[in-house]
């Protein structure tokens, strides 16, 4: 035998070693890790130009799914817009899962760590910013419908079209 033969010997056994690690998705150093994160993909980011939800869900699919296999003390976080999260199945009657993906018992995180989401700063922060503009103008409108109405019933006609064209930008 040449040092060659040895060598792929070798590598041979490895193949062998890690043909047999009990159907546990994770290489057995990751059994140290304590927590596990998947995305569910911004709008435009869907795996293969696919942007329906159903393909954007890859990563909580894999969670409840695959993540079974974790071990107990590892978290298992989803990264997400809070945009999505009416998108976020909650239920197994979900279209958008596939058949078999128990995403209650993934919430439910009994016997172990409780599953978390995180969410995404950037598209977040929108939508923050255009719900106080929303709550803004809408504040901005119920003033000047109060001062039209009030206008009105003092019979000032010309002050409540005056308090409109006053609080329409």
């Amino acid at each position: 035998s040449t040092e060659i033969d040895d060598l792929f010997q070798l590598e041979f056994e490895e193949e062998d070693w890690q043909e047999n690690l009990n159907k546990n998705p994770m290489m057995p150093w990751y059994e140290q890790v304590d927590a596990c994160v998947a995305t569910f993909p911004k709008k435009g980011n869907g795996p293969g130009g696919d942007d329906s939800v159903a393909s954007r869900l890859f990563g909580l699919k894999w969670l409840a799914d695959q993540g079974r296999e974790l071990p107990a003390a590892v978290e298992r976080i989803l990264v997400m817009d809070a945009t999505d999260l009416q998108d976020l199945p909650m239920s197994n009657d979900d279209t958008n899962l596939s058949k078999g993906i128990d995403v209650e018992q993934f919430w439910k995180s009994e016997g172990r760590k409780p599953s978390r989401v995180l969410l995404r700063h950037g598209d977040n922060a929108q939508a923050i910013a255009a719900a106080e503009s929303a709550a803004k103008a809408a504040a901005l409108a119920a003033e000047a419908a109060l001062k039209a109405k009030e206008a009105i019933e003092s019979g000032d006609a010309e002050a409540a079209a005056e308090a409109a064209v006053m609080h329409q930008n």
